[in-house]
């Protein structure tokens, strides 16, 4: 009985063992395979936390070594004084910042020639003030000195046309700001033909005291272009008045407006004309045609084309009908808008 008894317990020990020490066989090399993953992952996750820092540094450097082009180019431009305008050197650019410099050099360029036009057109104006400031002042001290009602009055007559004049190059020469503002300049349909008969309208009287007979033709049907109406109001006055105050007292003019093959407007007189050679000076400021003898400013053809440069138009003179007088033409690019 004994001896059953002890076997029986020792069959019964060896199962329990075998059940216990089965799974831990099966279980221990996948438990070593699990603990060598994570281990492993642990390693590598260590050596990636390890070179984060290295990587970042070698980056910002990288960063920083490449944009040292632009730094050095920010410290020069800070170095300059406001009214430096020269070129940004090219010499030693990297390639990748060689197109930046190029259009920053070619808007400074845009500003010298901007500021250099300023000023050449601040001291012409300066010196076309002058004269009629200087004989208004000539003339009120005449005015105050004169010994009858008679002198006194011719006096004030002369000081009224100065002031006439002086108003009159003080409004051109607004107008030739206001031309060349181009933010001020807002693209609109015009219709020339409206605008030119305006403007013949507005130097009627003037026409007429003269013995002018000044005429319009154009078409029944608006001819519209993209522009500014109060500028090209404004250009087409000055270009009627050039020819009233140009032709001999009755004369004519013919203001005519054309739609093919472009878009134009015309003045046409049968005045002394404007010489070849000044043809292309005519339209610079302050110049004015020798030997006329009519008083002026030298500003409204100027006027005329800095407000046709506005909307893409050019203008030109040649000779009229028949080889007389003017005929002074602002030519619209393309076909009619509308």
């Amino acid at each position: 009985m004994k001896g059953s008894g002890g076997s029986g317990s020792r069959s019964l020990l060896k199962e329990v063992l075998l059940w216990m020490l089965v799974p831990l066989a099966v279980l221990w090399p996948l438990s070593i395979a699990v603990i060598y993953a994570v281990g492993g992952s642990l390693l590598e996750m260590g050596v990636v936390l390890m070179l984060v820092p290295v990587v970042t540094g070698l980056a910002m450097f990288a960063v920083y070594s490449g944009l040292a082009p632009i730094r050095k180019l920010r410290d020069e431009i800070d170095a300059r004084e406001d009214s430096d305008l020269r070129a940004l050197p090219l010499y030693g650019a990297p390639s990748e910042l060689e197109p930046l410099l190029r259009t920053l050099n070619l808007q400074l360029e845009r500003v010298r020639a901007n500021q250099a036009s300023q000023r050449h057109f601040v001291a012409d104006a300066a010196h076309q003030l002058r004269t009629p400031l200087a004989a208004l002042k000539t003339q009120a001290q005449l005015a105050r000195g004169a010994h009858t009602l008679e002198e006194a009055a011719a006096r004030l007559e002369q000081i009224g046309v100065s002031a006439d004049h002086l108003s009159r190059l003080a409004n051109q020469l607004l107008s030739l700001a206001r031309a060349d503002d181009a933010k001020s300049v807002g693209a609109k349909p015009v219709d020339l033909a409206a605008a030119l008969r305006g403007a013949c309208h507005d130097r009627a009287d003037a026409a007429i005291a003269k013995s002018i007979h000044l005429a319009f033709e154009g078409p029944e049907h608006p001819v519209t272009v993209k522009g500014d109406a109060d500028l090209m109001h404004e250009m087409f006055v000055n270009l009627v008045d050039n020819a009233v105050r140009y032709i001999p007292e009755g004369g004519e003019i013919i203001a005519r407006v054309r739609d093919y093959p472009a878009p134009a407007a015309e003045v046409e007189d049968n005045g002394p004309g404007v010489p070849e050679a000044d043809r292309e000076m005519v339209f610079e400021r302050f110049h004015r045609v020798l030997g006329t003898g009519v008083p002026g400013s030298g500003l409204g053809l100027s006027i005329v084309k800095s407000i046709a440069a506005r909307f893409g138009a050019t203008v030109t003179v040649e000779s009229g009908r028949e080889g007389r007088g003017a005929l002074f033409r602002v030519m619209f690019p393309g076909a009619p808008v509308g």
